[in-house]
């Protein structure tokens, strides 16, 4: 069942952790538009603007510029519930490399105690080619 509460933009700011600021921006670069206005005259948002908003932050913590968040949530044929499924799946592969990050520092740390030793690539596992390529190209400019 869906949720039909109603959220002022200062309750949906707080719930996400961003400004009413973004909030404004979102709506007016057309991503996330409020679903009316209040007798009072505020603006309102329904559970559909929190699924949206979430969308629009997760994307947005994925890397992706507001321009590129727009076209994908925009898109007819969008699923949402694929999205998460994409952004679960992303995450996760994160979550195993930032895993395989702390073993190969945790090794490491033992190694230059003198408690265990290391094969030579055992030193890289888990660091990213793709992280350093972004790093090179930072360093180029």
């Amino acid at each position: 069942m869906v949720n039909q509460e109603q959220y002022t933009i200062h309750e949906l700011a707080k719930l996400a952790g961003v400004s009413t600021r973004t909030l404004h921006f979102y709506d007016e670069k057309g991503l996330l538009h409020s679903e009316g206005r209040q007798n009072n005259g505020y603006r309102y948002y329904t559970h559909n603007s929190l699924l949206r908003l979430q969308q629009i932050l997760f994307l947005r913590e994925l890397r992706f510029s507001l321009d590129q968040v727009a076209a994908i949530l925009d898109q007819p044929n969008f699923d949402m519930a694929r999205t998460l499924e994409v952004h679960e799946q992303t995450l996760q592969k994160e979550i195993d490399r930032l895993n395989t990050l702390i073993h190969t520092v945790r090794k490491t740390i033992q190694n230059l105690k003198g408690e265990t030793s290391m094969a030579p690539q055992e030193y890289f596992k888990g660091i990213s080619e793709e992280k350093q390529k972004e790093y090179e190209e930072y360093i180029e400019k």
